[in-house]
């Protein structure tokens, strides 16, 4: 198999994953919003070795629980997009405590489709722009 495919086919799936997310963040600024109760709420963190100390990353693992015409959904998208700051995902940890609850969107067409924060997130932008720059750095070589 060429090697050319193999890449141009790596980057496509890094542009089309990032640009999905895009879509849903932005689709999701629109949606409508219900009362979530929290089901489940816990922050893992990662610590990365590096040459310069390293760093930590944070993702918040959360199941919700809500309800839309009647019928219950769960839910455990806390945004689309990947892990966030040590200190943001503290903070919405303690916004999120169990028991408690808090505004969830969801999807008109498709109720079963919800996100706690919606929006575009960085991390989203940065994955699509990356699989893009590939490309256009596929292309630049297929001219040359």
């Amino acid at each position: 198999m060429d090697p050319a495919f193999i890449f141009y086919a790596i980057a496509s799936a890094i542009f089309i994953f990032g640009a999905y997310r895009v879509a849903l963040g932005y689709l999701s600024r629109s949606w409508p919003s219900v009362k979530a109760e929290v089901i489940f709420s816990r922050i893992e963190t990662r610590h990365h070795g590096g040459q310069n100390g390293g760093g930590t990353s944070a993702k918040i693992r959360l199941k919700y629980r809500y309800f839309v015409g009647g019928r219950e959904y769960t839910g455990h998208r806390f945004c689309f997009g990947g892990g966030s700051a040590h200190s943001q995902a503290i903070a919405t940890q303690e916004l999120v405590e169990e028991t408690s609850k808090f505004d969830v969107s969801y999807c008109r067409s498709c109720p079963s489709l919800s996100v706690a924060k919606p929006g575009i997130q960085q991390d989203s932008l940065t994955v699509m722009g990356f699989g893009l720059g590939l490309l256009l750095l596929m292309f630049c070589f297929i001219q040359a």
